[in-house]
C-alpha cells in the first residue's frame, strides 16, 4: 500500500520488478494507476487486462535507454492485471488498485 486508506477510501498497491518475467498481479476488475521506470531502461513492457500474459493489451511500452519515466494510465481493467517484461527492461514500479 502505498497511502493512507482512512483518509481516502482508495488503497492503492504496488510492485517492483528488476528481472525479465510474466506476473499476475491481480484477478477480477481493478485500476491500474501508474508505471514509474527507476532509471534507464532498456526493452518492452506489456501490460494485460488478463490472467495470463496474452489477450487484451492496456498498454505496451518499448524502452530505449532513456532516463526515469512516469506514466499515467487511471485506466479498469476487468480480468485482471498481468505484466510482461522482455530485454532487460531494469527497474519498474506498477501501482494499482
Amino acid at each position: 500500500m502505498i497511502n493512507n486508506p482512512q483518509a481516502t477510501g482508495v488503497i492503492f498497491y504496488y510492485h517492483n520488478n528488476d528481472v525479465n518475467e510474466t506476473r499476475l498481479l491481480k484477478t477480477g476488475v481493478g485500476k491500474l494507476k501508474r508505471i514509474v521506470f527507476n532509471g534507464p531502461a532498456l526493452g518492452t513492457l506489456t501490460v494485460y487486462d488478463n490472467i495470463l500474459g496474452v489477450g487484451s493489451i492496456i498498454a505496451r511500452i518499448t524502452l530505449a535507454a532513456g532516463q526515469p519515466l512516469l506514466l499515467e494510465y487511471d485506466l479498469s481493467f476487468t480480468i485482471g492485471l498481468t505484466y510482461v517484461s522482455v530485454s532487460n527492461i531494469g527497474s519498474f514500479t506498477i501501482i494499482y488498485e
